[in-house]
């Protein structure tokens, strides 16, 4: 009697799952189609489904001062100005978060 390899490889196996048949289509024609009221609703309901999301409909709508959800952002130099301070916020709370972190290691112990 033969014993035989541990874990048996994906191909030898007496059961194998079946192949995945589902077929995936993303229609990225609608990327160039202007916003409307539709597209607002779309994405508050998008939102509301996430906890993260939640916490950014209640800033948008608490704190904002819109006449309208849509916006538009024309100028390069606007999107480079959010972008780099979204950026920026985030590397600063990974910077605290690595602070506090090496400050409950003692470093001493890797130096013996």
């Amino acid at each position: 009697m033969s014993t035989p390899e541990f874990p048996v490889p994906y191909y030898q196996r007496i059961m194998r799952n079946p192949p995945a048949i589902e077929n995936v289509t993303i229609n990225i024609s609608a990327i160039l189609e202007p916003v409307n009221e539709g597209t607002v609703v779309r994405t508050k309901n998008v939102l509301s489904g996430s906890a993260e999301g939640l916490k950014i409909l209640d800033y948008v709508e608490n704190h904002m001062k819109l006449d309208s959800y849509i916006t538009c952002v024309t100028s390069p130099a606007e999107q480079c100005h959010i972008y780099s301070d979204d950026l920026i916020h985030y590397l600063d709370s990974a910077h605290e978060e690595n602070c506090r972190i090496l400050k409950t290691c003692d470093l001493s112990d890797c130096l013996k």
